[in-house]
């Protein structure tokens, strides 16, 4: 299933094509990120550093909307998915999602967030899909909350 508007095409798989921005991104993440977007006098200069963050529930959320895309089936299928890196996710997802937002995919998530209250490295060249299996034990195994920023 297609639906084609002047400038959008919404497919079956909750995937939006934005025509004048050439990119496909998962429908729910584009309507979180159109109404946050769309909030004048906010972008990234605006909020301190300490509120860059992002809740895990949004952490994982992200992630689990990069791996329903064809993107990532391309990428696992060239690499095996095992073996995409956090490089790939910040070319493939990260920039063009957020590209011209003047927001980081946090503040597209949450337009006024609190402050940081974990900090979570991860490896660039390490795979994106270990990270997030890290993050799920802290859940689970730690009874970590899922609104911890």
């Amino acid at each position: 299933l297609e639906i084609t508007t002047s400038d959008k095409i919404v497919r079956g798989d909750n995937l939006i094509y934005d025509l004048n921005e050439t990119k496909w991104t998962p429908s729910w993440l584009y309507w979180i990120f159109v109404a946050n977007a769309n909030k004048e006098g906010f972008n990234q200069a605006d909020i301190q550093p300490e509120r860059w963050t992002i809740t895990i529930r949004d952490f994982i959320r992200f992630f689990d909307a990069c791996m329903a895309t064809d993107s990532w089936t391309t990428l696992a299928r060239e690499k095996g998915e095992e073996n995409i890196t956090m490089h790939d996710v910040s070319g493939e997802f990260i920039k063009p999602w957020s590209c011209g937002t003047g927001r980081s995919i946090s503040l597209l998530f949450d337009p006024n967030p609190g402050k940081v209250e974990l900090m979570i490295s991860h490896s660039w060249s390490g795979s994106a899909r270990e990270t997030v299996n890290a993050v799920k034990t802290l859940i689970t195994m730690h009874s970590l909350p899922e609104d911890t920023r």
